[in-house]
């Protein structure tokens, strides 16, 4: 007789783990493929102001975004001219769901060699545990002199 109770709970273990794994795969399965959409970004590329400006100073530039999703994303910002000049990545503390344009500043670093530029900016956002989204956007032109 208790042969027969510890047979029963091996098998009953063994269908609540195959149940589990099934389960915990449909989750993933579902993780991976659901279309996110964590912001849209409109009006691109996004306008800068001045067009000129020296190293050492700051840039704006006007980021018309749509946040679908309370996710602060990190942002990788780069200059472009040909060659391209990478500033650190950071994690924003904004969060709010919502639409709007946003001024940033952005400091042009002294030592950006004069050209003309573009800053192209990467949003990445981790929308769950297994998928990060990215979003690429860029900038007008604008020129830095000495």
């Amino acid at each position: 007789m208790k042969h027969l109770e510890t047979h029963r709970i091996l098998i009953l273990f063994s269908y609540l783990t195959v149940g589990m794994a099934f389960l915990i795969t449909l989750v993933v399965f579902f993780w991976l493929l659901y279309p996110y959409k964590p912001a849209t970004f409109n009006h691109l590329p996004h306008k800068v102001t001045p067009r000129v400006v020296e190293g050492g100073k700051f840039l704006t530039v006007e980021v018309d975004v749509c946040k679908h999703m309370p996710i602060a994303p990190t942002i990788t910002r780069v200059f472009v001219d040909g060659v391209i000049y990478q500033i650190p990545e950071y994690t924003t503390v904004n969060d709010v769901v919502g639409c709007g344009i946003r001024k940033v500043q952005i400091y042009i670093p002294k030592g950006l060699p004069k050209g003309e530029y573009f800053i192209s900016t990467t949003y990445r956002f981790r929308v769950n545990p297994v998928r990060t989204i990215e979003i690429q956007t860029r900038s007008d032109k604008f020129k830095v002199v000495e």
